[in-house]
């Protein structure tokens, strides 16, 4: 599995273990803990052994500041027999970038954390 998500910032970078990725869940819930994502459109394309996945989304959060935090991003998912290969998140990065240094001011130390990558 690849898991790539864009910027340099604590919940940036590149994941290609199962233990990395499951290190990096834990990181975006510890530095985002209420984050809710709605799902907007769901479209696929390709074979059982080659199919792509797009997920359009909306991401809000109630930042330690009391101020939000909002996203409308893209996840592409690639499958192969119905598993995931790769996973690419397309999010506005300065707006997690805010987000992070909002909550590392706060005290939540992970959140300027360098990425978790493998």
């Amino acid at each position: 599995m690849n898991h790539r998500f864009l910027g340099n910032h604590a919940i940036g970078g590149e994941r290609n273990d199962r233990a990395t990725l499951e290190r990096w869940f834990a990181r975006l819930w510890l530095v985002l803990p209420n984050l809710h994502l709605t799902v907007n459109e769901i479209w696929v394309t390709g074979w059982p052994w080659n199919t792509t996945v797009l997920v359009q989304w909306d991401g809000a959060a109630t930042l330690e500041d009391g101020g939000g935090y909002r996203q409308h991003a893209v996840h592409i998912i690639t499958l192969r027999w119905g598993r995931i290969v790769a996973l690419d998140v397309f999010e506005d990065s300065q707006e997690v970038a805010r987000a992070l240094a909002i909550q590392a001011a706060a005290g939540i130390s992970d959140a300027a954390a360098p990425p978790i990558v493998s």
